[in-house]
């Protein structure tokens, strides 16, 4: 029959002892054996902890939790126990069990201790919060100082723990800051990582992967480009909005933004490489929308900085879009205008097709280059059009046109000392001959000779347009008529002069031909620029 002890006398080891049941010849066998291995208590506290240890103990732990819920949950008190044993009716083989069973013989014990209030420990076992004060870390601190010197012994990885908060290239707006250490680490783990910890409960586990994040991302994504193309395209249809912004959201523009400002180098995700480079790397995309998510729900839910971040980064985007979606009316003097905002001698914008249409079911697609560089898109039928689209385009573009302004203002000849009238004046006032036949100008110049044989600039009336304007405040003005065997007729004027007369069958060439001319004549150029 089982003894139970009296802890009421537990300082004396004598009556202990003798209250403890007889051991069997098996149990004196198994207590006599040396330990398997040195107690704990007595071993010296390790220098370092590998990585792969600290996974032992963190499922360990949560072993021990569930163990001890199950112990609190099944094992009668000690008096239970005592009960059953000498309950008459039960089987003798269970009594034996019973009786011999140290394991259940603790588990009472346990039980029992609990319930008196004596092992406080197991409430703060099964709901993980450890007391551990200050007290008690002093006392901690006595036992060992040398623990301070413990090292945690991670395995070697090539990822980089760094993103580019301004993009790989320092071309991107900077990210938002994420100021909660968790939750940043937490945006970058997928639930690959995580799901193998099946000793982990279900709420623990959703909270320790992205896709809660990524969840909330999405939507707020969804909502802050939704409020972006609303307000940047305010005459496009429903239809319109909804295939700008799928394009704004689709995985493939996130997962460019994801790689561009090295999101995916710090994912952990237990998935193959070969996977993740042949499918459509979904996965970086999701990594997007969590770091939204995680900005969002940290700003409690002020969406003002997100959506600002989020209006630059999708800039270059929403200009391209709006040539692809948005049909606005074409501006026949686009061309000019840049020309005059940002032309200069030696550099000017010039229109490559890098598309031809066939004027029904493909469009011609026309970029609008400056210095070499791309800065408007155009897209339509002729490449007429899709020329005169890539420089409204451009003139939308007010980062380069601001670089390129700034870059003719510096090398632009100074302004004429004593030109102060004003510009409307000089447009509208004629130039008139005096009662004696004399002019305001050397009249000798004019009209200056055009050579037909030259070949044609196709930039002549832009450039002559950006002189003129930028000299004398005016611009050229071309008169048209029709010839013989329907040439084309072209004179030039410029405050009131005639300053050159070209004919060709193209009305177009005709007026590249005047105003090559009189670019070419510095000396005529200079006579009508000369203030009055």
């Amino acid at each position: 029959m089982v003894q139970i002890t009296d802890t009421s006398n537990e300082n004396s080891e004598q009556s202990s002892s003798s209250k403890k049941r007889a051991r069997s010849p098996s149990d004196l066998d198994m207590y006599n054996r040396p330990p398997a291995k040195t107690p704990t208590f007595d071993r010296e506290i390790p220098k370092s902890v590998a990585f792969v240890d600290l996974q032992k103990l963190e499922y360990a732990t949560r072993t021990l939790q569930k163990n001890v819920e199950t112990v609190l949950e099944l094992a009668p008190d000690v008096l239970s126990l005592k009960s059953l044993i000498d309950a008459p009716n039960l089987n003798q083989g269970i009594k034996m069990e019973l009786k011999q069973n140290d394991l259940i013989e603790m588990a009472s014990k346990l039980q029992s201790r609990y319930k008196i209030g004596t092992l406080p420990i197991l409430d703060e076992i099964t709901s993980g919060k450890i007391n551990f004060n200050d007290k008690d870390m002093k006392k901690l601190k006595k036992c060992d100082p040398n623990t301070q010197n413990i090292q945690v012994e991670v395995p070697v990885t090539p990822m980089t723990d760094e993103i580019a908060p301004r993009g790989i290239n320092n071309t991107l707006p900077p990210l938002p800051q994420i100021r909660d250490p968790a939750l940043y680490e937490r945006v970058f783990i997928h639930k690959s990582y995580v799901n193998s910890k099946s000793y982990m409960n279900s709420e623990k586990l959703i909270n320790n992967h992205n896709e809660r994040l990524e969840f909330i991302g999405d939507a707020i994504l969804n909502t802050l480009a939704t409020m972006i193309i609303y307000k940047e395209f305010p005459t496009a249809t429903e239809g319109q909005l909804s295939q700008i912004r799928a394009d704004l959201v689709n995985n493939k523009t996130l997962c460019q933004f994801s790689l561009q400002y090295g999101l995916d180098k710090k994912l952990r995700a237990r998935i193959e490489d070969s996977v993740l480079k042949s499918g459509d790397q979904k996965i970086y995309a999701d990594i997007f929308e969590a770091y939204i998510g995680a900005v969002s729900t940290e700003r409690g839910l002020d969406l003002s900085e997100v959506k600002n971040w989020l209006h630059k980064l999708y800039q270059e985007r929403l200009r391209k879009l709006r040539v692809l979606y948005i049909s606005e009316p074409i501006n026949r003097d686009a061309k000019s205008k840049l020309y005059s905002t940002i032309g200069m001698a030696d550099a000017y914008p010039q229109y490559e097709t890098i598309q031809q249409g066939d004027g029904v079911k493909v469009d011609c697609i026309v970029h609008c280059v400056m210095k070499g560089e791309v800065i408007g898109v155009g897209q339509a039928p002729s490449s007429k059009d899709a020329s005169l689209r890539a420089a409204m385009d451009a003139l939308r573009n007010k980062e380069k046109l601001e670089k390129y302004f700034l870059q003719r203002k510096m090398i632009d000849r100074p302004a004429k000392q004593g030109r102060k009238e004003d510009k409307a004046s000089k447009e509208s006032t004629p130039i008139k001959q005096s009662s004696e036949g004399n002019t305001s100008f050397d009249m000798s110049l004019f009209p200056v000779k055009v050579d037909e044989s030259e070949p044609i600039d196709t930039s002549a009336t832009n450039r002559l347009y950006s002189e003129i304007g930028q000299r004398i405040g005016s611009h050229p003005e071309y008169i048209i008529n029709k010839g013989e065997k329907n040439q084309q007729i072209v004179t030039l004027k410029i405050r009131g002069v005639e300053v050159a007369v070209a004919s060709d069958l193209s009305k177009k060439k005709a007026m590249r031909r005047a105003a090559k001319a009189l670019l070419d004549n510095q000396k005529a150029l200079d006579e009508i620029c000369k203030a009055a």
